[in-house]
Order: structure tokens, then sequence, then C-alpha cells
């Protein structure tokens, strides 16, 4: 199979899963309008917007550093990422509780 049909075919396969999340999400938010108050539907919104913004303050890059990097020490590096991301997603939950 060439590289252009199998482009094709993941571009297809992407495509029809954005749409099938996309469907999903305004399927959960008509049935959660329907059935919570208003008050309980802004925090359940206050809270998806806080999650969301978590895990994009939380996404430092380090992941994609990772896959690229190839040296004798790459456990130790492993797992100073690993307590890095652990120490940022801490303070960056820590700075939106308060």
């Amino acid at each position: 199979m060439s590289i252009g049909k199998k482009a094709g075919k993941g571009f297809v396969k992407l495509f029809q899963r954005n749409m099938l999340e996309k469907l999903m999400g305004l399927t959960t938010v008509i049935v959660l309008a329907r059935k919570l108050t208003p008050y309980d539907f802004g925090l359940v919104s206050i809270t998806e917007v806080l999650l969301y913004m978590i895990s994009v303050f939380g996404t430092t890059g380090l992941s994609e550093y990772l896959l690229a990097y190839r040296k004798d020490d790459e456990e130790d590096i492993f797992k100073a990422a690993f307590w890095f991301n652990v120490i940022l997603t801490i303070v960056v939950l820590a700075l939106f509780l308060l």
C-alpha cells in the first residue's frame, strides 16, 4: 500500500473518531442539561474547564523530548522526568485550588 493511501485511510479514521467524539460530547451535554439543575450544571462546567486547564498546563513537552532522547543514562532521565511531572502536577493543582 502506498504512503498516500495510508495517509488517506489515517485521515478518514481520524475524522471519524473526531466526529464520534464531538457527537458523544454533545449528547452528554444535552443529557446533563436535562437532568441537572442550572446550579449543578454550572458546577460541572466549571470543573470541566479547570480539568482542561490543568491538563494543558501539565503538558510540558517533556514526553516528546524523552521520545527523541537516546543516551546511556536513560533510566536516570526517565526517573527525573517522572518526578518532575508529578511535582508540576501537584503545583498546578494547588494553584488552581487556591
